[in-house]
Order: structure tokens, then C-alpha cells, then sequence
């Protein structure tokens, strides 16, 4: 309703000053990482990634060579 100047009148909730809610902030909650091996990561890389995609295989293929790397280290 325009008041009587001709102006769209405010709400009493427009006209007041932001406020903030007294709320409790939120907990930072760290990412969480697992440290996999390397069949472990092959395995979760086989079944999450999408076939035929450069990226994975290029994953998958740097996980064979950091797998034969270690054996190749234990054996020795």
C-alpha cells in the first residue's frame, strides 16, 4: 500500500537493521583421506572410474609401475 506521498511503504522487518540469529556455529569437520595401496587403489579405480577414460588408465598404469617398483624393492 503507497503511502501517503506516493512511496511503496516497508515492512517494520524491511525498515529494521540486519540481525544475526544467535545460532551455534557449525563444527569444521576435516576431510577424511584413507591411504590405500596399490591393488587397493586399482581395485577402487576399476570400479568407480569410467571404462575407456585417459585419466584412469593413466592412473591404473602409474599404480603397476609403483606396484612392481615396491615387489622389485622387497624381493631384493
Amino acid at each position: 500500500m503507497p503511502s501517503s506521498d506516493g512511496s511503496p511503504s516497508r515492512s517494520a522487518s524491511e525498515n529494521a537493521p540486519n540481525r544475526r540469529s544467535k545460532s551455534k556455529k557449525k563444527s569444521y569437520n576435516a576431510p577424511q583421506i584413507a591411504l590405500l595401496k596399490p591393488d587397493q587403489a586399482e581395485t577402487a579405480l576399476k570400479v568407480r572410474g569410467l571404462p575407456g577414460d585417459p585419466g584412469v588408465q593413466k592412473l591404473l598404469n602409474l599404480i603397476a609401475e609403483l606396484d612392481k617398483g615396491a615387489k622389485e624393492d622387497g624381493a631384493a
